[in-house]
């Protein structure tokens, strides 16, 4: 008999099993996932939030999102790269406003800012994007390579060339 098999099904062999799997195999991976009762584990959301995610199918990766019980950092910078990555940039907003407001303990870091800034960018959302500048200064993100170029990027994308120079001028080599 196969060693997996023998074996006790566990959360890391589940994730495992999720992201080496084809979509159609995925899904009774998590369907099994679900019957063991695996589903509130915050680990095995994220993956099932990345695999959908990756293989295209968006609504099943906010389907995910929406019901699982427990969300962490990971799971919220997931969704607003998933959603920013198909195009709902208004959503990736909302969900960003959403982890703000109502959840105690995550706060923005290097990756949400990251992630967040070009959404601004693409939604055309300047208020925001100043917001989200802001915060950056406020909590001492200025001077991380990724951040600086992003502000750069956002600032030229609303044709704002001032700000735009402003930031390229401060940035930390």
């Amino acid at each position: 008999m196969p060693f997996l098999l023998q074996t006790e099904p566990t959360s890391i062999l589940s994730t495992t099993t999720v992201q080496m799997c084809e979509i159609d195999k995925g899904r009774e991976v998590h369907g099994v996932i679900f019957k063991l009762g695996f589903d509130g584990d915050v680990f095995i959301g994220n993956t099932l939030l990345t695999f959908y995610g990756n293989h295209g199918f968006f609504g099943d990766a906010i389907k995910v999102f929406d019901e699982m019980l427990e969300r962490d950092k990971v799971s919220w910078n997931n969704v607003y790269g998933l959603c920013s990555l198909h195009g709902f940039y208004e959503e990736a907003l909302g969900f960003y406003r959403r982890m703000v407001a109502a959840v105690p303990g995550v706060k923005p870091d290097l990756v949400t800012v990251i992630s967040v800034l070009p959404v601004c960018a693409e939604s055309k959302n300047e208020v925001m994007a100043r917001i989200m500048h802001y915060y950056v200064l406020k909590v001492s993100l200025f001077g991380h390579v990724k951040v600086e170029n992003a502000l750069v990027d956002v600032y030229g994308k609303f044709g704002s060339q001032k700000a735009s120079s402003r930031v390229f001028d401060e940035k930390v080599f």
